[in-house]
């Protein structure tokens, strides 16, 4: 039973490892890199708690709710996802120095389940600081894609080819915190949906804006 969860686990990373994270058919631009385009300033932009209708899937298990991402002062944002009788399936604080699991709902409160919510969440709002930029262009689409280096994160950032319009991030720490985000339907400057994807553990998290 011991060798079948060790081969299960090890199959499971196997998999998640062959996850294209980077976008592909990349060339190098070396223009002028400013940071306006960098930001996703559809979140920490806007200065004022945003309301989502969620929809979490994990595996067979299916769950609906809300969701807020509160700024609590610079960079530093609390996100809170409930359901709609008020079970709180996650809470934390997120900032630029560290993230803190405020309460976690017991079936998910589990350590590779964690650790997808902080890494999703740091990576949506940016709260890590870049330290390292590239700029390519896709050769197909001309989408315009940053590799950049925030924190502890490898992310590809990719644009609309002028730049303006955040399409998709897909970033990682370890192997086991990758993320996938997709930014779809813009409306006045903020994506209609917002669609996380992390492959290790199959979950995802489809978010959609209430004004």
């Amino acid at each position: 039973m011991r060798c079948f969860c060790f081969l299960s686990l090890l199959a499971v990373v196997i998999t998640s490892a062959c996850v294209q994270m980077k976008p592909s058919h990349l060339t190098r631009d070396n223009a002028l890199i400013t940071r306006q385009p960098l930001i996703p300033s559809f979140i920490n932009s806007s200065g004022k708690s945003l309301l989502f209708k969620a929809t979490m899937d994990i595996k067979k298990h299916h769950l609906t709710g809300l969701l807020m991402v509160k700024p609590m002062g610079l960079k530093v944002y609390r996100v809170v996802f409930a359901s709609e009788i008020g079970i709180t399936y996650f809470d934390l604080d997120i900032s630029p120095d560290s993230s803190r699991v405020i309460s976690c709902f017991g079936p998910l409160n589990k350590k590779i389940l964690t650790v997808n919510f902080i890494t999703d969440f740091r990576i949506l709002t940016g709260v890590d600081t870049i330290t390292t930029c590239k700029l390519y262009h896709q050769n197909t689409t001309q989408t315009r894609v940053y590799s950049l280096r925030a924190g502890n994160y490898k992310i590809w950032r990719s644009y609309t080819p002028k730049g303006d319009t955040l399409l998709s991030q897909s970033a990682k720490s370890t192997l086991f915190d990758q993320v996938i985000i997709s930014c779809l339907h813009y409306h006045h400057g903020f994506p209609a949906i917002i669609h996380l994807n992390n492959p290790v553990t199959g979950m995802t998290l489809s978010l959609k804006r209430l004004d």
